[in-house]
């Protein structure tokens, strides 16, 4: 499963059965492996997904309240590596919007880092860190409209079992893009550079490996005069 298939099922889990909104960051780039260095750099606004308008629970012909349905997110941030927005993905554990000293940290996020106040009041929006095996990978933030009952603490739990078999998802799908990027590379650097221009023979060659999915061809290849006006095709 690649990168986009990993967040495509996170959204479809999330919305809108749990949440209304759901913003997904990710560190650009995103660390490889088990290497343990703390990532640094920018958290790219890599999706996003919205329930669509419904009436309001309270009987209401309108779409979904503005509080929720006109939420935004930054498209980068670039987190302070001391910072509270670092420190807190660098944790590991999800938090509600309303827990003290996290307000400037999603609003970070949001990109209303201007306007705390902008951010969804109480415990309608939970940030949950995407932590791999040992480092932070990014952060998906979960947020309800008014018309819908505060999380809990169970949909505390929930939150986390989500970024955790996401951020794994992740870590997986990119140590295998990078595990076929190195395969790729290895089987262009056994291609012959140039071909023999044997006697009465035009020789002419292609490199065409096969679909992402099978991640097999290229083979390698070579075309050996031999005596007689003869060539041998590998």
């Amino acid at each position: 499963m690649n990168l986009d298939e990993t967040l495509h099922e996170l959204c479809q889990a999330a919305v809108p059965a749990f949440a209304d909104v759901a913003f997904v960051h990710l560190y650009a780039p995103l660390p490889v492996g088990d290497e343990t260095a703390a990532p640094h750099g920018v958290l790219r606004l890599h999706t996003t997904d919205r329930a669509p308008p419904r009436k309001a629970a309270t009987g209401g012909t309108g779409p979904l309240p503005p509080a929720a349905d006109t939420v935004q997110a930054a498209e980068a941030v670039r987190p302070a590596a001391t910072g509270p927005l670092a420190k807190l993905l660098r944790a590991g554990q999800p938090v509600f919007g309303d827990r003290p000293g996290i307000r400037s940290v999603v609003a970070e996020l949001l990109g209303v880092a201007n306007d705390p106040a902008a951010v969804p009041p109480g415990r309608r929006l939970i940030l949950a860190p995407l932590h791999g095996r040992s480092h932070a990978m990014g952060s998906v933030v979960l947020i309800r409209g008014p018309d819908r009952a505060d999380f809990t603490a169970d949909d505390l739990i929930v939150a986390s079992q989500l970024a955790t078999h996401t951020a794994l998802g992740i870590h997986k799908a990119v140590l295998y893009a990078h595990e076929a990027s190195v395969a790729d590379t290895l089987q262009r650097t056994m291609l012959p550079p140039s071909l023999p221009k044997p006697a009465g023979v035009l020789l002419a060659s292609r490199y065409l490996p096969s679909s992402r999915t099978a991640q097999v061809g290229g083979d390698w290849y070579d075309a050996i005069p031999l005596p007689g006006n003869r060539v041998a095709l590998v």
